[in-house]
């Protein structure tokens, strides 16, 4: 159990890693194709997107993903991410829309989804 606590305190001291949720469950950046545009499902190619494009959030098999607010603050200081408000989404599918530019998302796999990585993007004019 002593093991198991110090290699997971060992993988969320990674620079870049992420904690999310009540039990800080940490996720590094290192997904890729995760972040698709809502309206083509086509993978987002850059870490830029034009403000308001509908995006989708998937793990890397395909299964379901959740949007958070990528705070610089939050990641250096190790606190959890706050999850985007449903303002910014739509459901059915799950979309992440009408964002302002200037601010920045990370898309994080569903917690039951081995895969620990999270695709980060900015929003621009």
């Amino acid at each position: 159990m002593l093991a198991n606590t110090i290699q997971r305190q060992a993988f969320c001291d990674t620079p870049g890693a992420i904690r999310i949720g009540g039990n800080l469950e940490c996720f590094h950046p290192v997904g890729t194709k995760m972040i698709l545009n809502g309206n083509s499902g086509v993978p987002v190619s850059n870490s830029t997107i034009t403000a308001g494009t509908p995006l989708k959030c998937v793990s890397e098999d395909g299964g379901p993903g959740s949007w958070y607010d990528y705070d610089p603050n939050k990641v250096e200081l190790k606190q959890a991410l706050s999850a985007v408000t449903s303002d910014f989404l739509s459901y059915f599918p799950i979309r992440l829309i009408n964002y302002p530019a200037g601010r920045s998302y990370a898309c994080v796999p569903e917690a039951s989804y081995s895969f620990r990585g999270f695709q980060k993007i900015d929003s621009i004019p």
